[in-house]
């Protein structure tokens, strides 16, 4: 179950209830149960695909792609990262890594292919707590990594921070709002992030990174 909870504070109550207890703290235990299965349901990789691109609030569902070819895109993704920085990134939760100091901290995601969607190639979330993680140490980064491709995008956190405002968001009960992140492949076979409320979208070329096989 801890590899499937990402939310750090759902983990700490789970350890709390394995404290002997008293009939008083069942309520507290349905409550971990109910945050447990939600955390565990959003554990899955999942990437928002657009139907219909009709305005700047398209009309998106969720999709989930094979959980065993996501955790090898991921590993990866953390070897390349680890030495791009100059040092291994350990596991925090599912997406979130940092190094034995916690200066160093990443958001790892991956994403399937979407060839049917036209340029919109690839799509991820980014949740506000995975900001907040990223914040908390000196040196940010967010790496996008793609199943059908050997290559991934490697973000400076304060690169991506102002272009946040420019991307489509999902409201969700309980404060559980997200970003989606959109990859768009050029005709020339260049990516772009793209930038749906802003002026035009962002080149990756420069946070491009090969991957090892």
């Amino acid at each position: 179950m801890k590899e499937e909870v990402d939310a750090p504070e759902t983990t700490n109550q789970i350890r709390s209830v394995l404290i002997p207890f008293d009939n008083t703290r069942l309520d507290g235990i349905v409550d971990i149960m109910f945050a447990t299965t939600s955390d565990a349901a959003g554990a899955v990789e999942s990437n928002p695909v657009e139907e219909v691109a009709t305005s700047a609030a398209e009309n998106e569902r969720s999709v989930v792609a094979d959980p065993e070819a996501i955790a090898r895109k991921r590993s990866q993704l953390l070897k390349a990262l680890s030495e791009k920085v100059g040092v291994s990134l350990i596991k925090n939760t599912r997406a979130t890594y940092w190094d034995p100091s916690h200066d160093i901290r990443a958001v790892c995601a991956v994403s399937k292919a979407y060839p049917d969607y036209g340029e919109y190639r690839y799509w991820y979330a980014y949740h506000p707590k995975w900001d907040q993680f990223l914040t908390g140490g000196k040196i940010g980064l967010v790496a996008w990594s793609c199943l059908d491709l050997d290559i991934a995008f490697v973000m400076p956190r304060a690169k991506l921070a102002p272009l946040l405002s420019n991307m489509n968001v999902t409201k969700l009960e309980g404060g559980k709002d997200y970003w989606h992140i959109k990859i768009k492949k050029k005709d020339d076979g260049s990516y772009f992030l793209h930038q749906p409320l802003g002026d035009k979208d962002v080149s990756l070329s420069p946070f491009q990174i090969a991957l090892p096989h």
